[in-house]
């Protein structure tokens, strides 16, 4: 389907609950949020993300993720936690994701791998068999986020809007393929007039699924 007029863009998501979480207040550092277990990197969270914290006894707030490793997320200095024990917890991005990229167009590509068959009797046409499914995309714009590195060689998950709706209705539909890739090449071109320009590729790892969203995130 085109839409007419629709507003595009690459979301990057996350949802963690564990019972390994910790919130550590850090006096003149910036305050972190620990686990034990080394989830984030896994559940897909990146710097720059907003992070919204539920279940918590003292700490049910949105705050921003300004530095990450696998066991801990540093904020920015400007969020403020109070100390907490491990204990459950839950960090989520916005329902649609977070976008980190500023993007100028993607494109991608959704099918199957071909196998050659063809037999000397098959001759002067080929034939081939579909065998497994596979996706990739690539994308072109500048970054919003502070980091880049890490990226590279990380499997995240993302929304890839065709038309892009912050509150979807019947009449203002979001419409979107929604899956786990892994981050490829980061090539990288710094004009003397612009943005730096980012493109690189996503090699898909598992489904892609198309969604028509008219409800509320």
């Amino acid at each position: 389907m085109q839409v007419q007029g629709g507003l595009g863009g690459i979301y990057a998501y996350a949802t963690y609950t564990a019972s390994s979480i910790a919130f550590v207040e850090g006096g003149v550092s910036a305050d972190t949020i620990t686990d034990s277990a080394n989830g984030f990197l896994d559940a897909g969270f990146v710097v720059g993300m907003d992070i919204t914290i539920s279940d918590t006894a003292s700490n049910n707030k949105t705050v921003t993720i300004a530095a990450l490793t696998a066991g801990v997320i540093t904020l920015l200095t400007t969020d403020d936690l109070t100390d907490e024990v491990e204990g459950s917890a839950t960090l989520v991005t916005a329902a649609y994701g977070t976008q980190l990229i500023g993007f100028r167009q993607w494109g991608g590509v959704n099918g199957v791998e071909l196998k050659d068959k063809t037999c000397f009797e098959n001759y002067p046409y080929r034939r081939f068999a579909a065998t497994i499914k596979n996706w990739n995309a690539t994308f072109e714009g500048f970054w919003l986020s502070i980091e880049r590195d890490s990226w590279l060689g990380r499997t995240l998950h993302l929304r890839l809007f065709k038309r892009f709706a912050l509150d979807p209705s019947a009449s203002d539909p979001a419409i979107f393929w929604s899956g786990d890739g892994i981050i490829g090449d980061i090539p990288e071109g710094v004009p003397v007039d612009a943005l730096i320009s980012q493109s690189f590729t996503v090699q898909g790892d598992g489904v892609l699924a198309e969604t028509y969203k008219t409800d509320a995130w």
